[in-house]
């Protein structure tokens, strides 16, 4: 079993168990004693983080006693700029697209030409994974697939368009990486096109714990993007409304919400 070696929160663990650990093709051993006192590397580099105000001359001091080392180690200090890193580390994803639901959630960095690749990808995929299932549930016959189909039972589902949603990312949960929102994205397009196709004049949305709030929006998406449809078809008929409420105790998933939402 795994035992992490250090318990402090943000600390690199490993394991106790004694195994061969490659690392940039040279072994190092992880013993069951931590290997305190022991040179088993010719050279050890180590990386730490510190706040600002940390005095490390006096941190060197306390691993050269601990180790009974002759002299100081040698290191260096780089500054680690103070920006949102989440949202660093975001900036570098892609839009992503649901896969039957047809949501595209994109980031105010991403351009349309990126967000329409994203797009083509995506059906390239499912195109793809069609053709695969096709043969694999087909009869095999001299090296061909036969696919039977019932025209009565087969029937086409109507083509969805793509419904765009732009979210400011951040630290909410909610942001469509995960594949707990991705299925209740589904659930969400699923459930309002069924009230809307009903010609529900109203709906009413509510989420307990929102994050970021992307599940009310992405009704609400639906929505307009369907009154968008109709009011082209039909310039006089009435249009549906829908009403999101969004429920979250975490300050900041609050903050990110309304960012969203606006």
């Amino acid at each position: 079993d795994e035992d992490p070696v250090f318990d402090e929160p943000g600390e690199t663990s490993c394991t106790n168990d004694v195994e061969d650990v490659m690392i940039e093709n040279t072994y190092a051993m992880v013993l069951e004693d931590r290997a305190v006192g022991r040179n088993l590397w010719k050279r050890c580099d180590v990386s730490a983080h510190f706040p600002a105000s940390i005095d490390v001359p006096s941190i060197i001091d306390s691993l050269r006693y601990t180790f009974s080392l002759p002299a100081a180690p040698r290191y260096t200090v780089d500054d680690v700029p103070d920006m949102d890193w989440i949202k660093h580390v975001q900036e570098s994803w892609t839009p992503i697209i649901t896969r039957d639901s047809k949501f595209v959630l994109r980031f105010p960095w991403h351009e349309d030409n990126v967000v329409m690749k994203a797009c083509q990808e995506m059906e390239r995929e499912k195109m793809q994974a069609a053709m695969a299932a096709q043969f694999d549930t087909g009869v095999k016959r001299e090296g061909a697939v036969v696919n039977f189909y019932n025209e009565d039972l087969e029937q086409k589902q109507e083509e969805r368009a793509y419904v765009q949603i732009e979210l400011e990312g951040g630290i909410a949960f909610g942001t469509g990486e995960h594949p707990t929102t991705r299925l209740c994205l589904d659930w969400v397009r699923e459930t309002t096109e069924e009230l809307l196709k009903s010609d529900a004049e109203c709906i009413n949305f509510v989420d307990y714990g929102a994050g970021s709030g992307v599940l009310g929006i992405a009704a609400a998406a639906v929505v307009r993007d369907y009154n968008q449809g109709k009011r082209k078809q039909e310039p006089t008929s009435s249009l549906s409304s829908i009403k999101t409420v969004g429920v979250e105790i975490d300050a900041d998933a609050i903050r990110i919400a309304d960012d969203n939402a606006e």
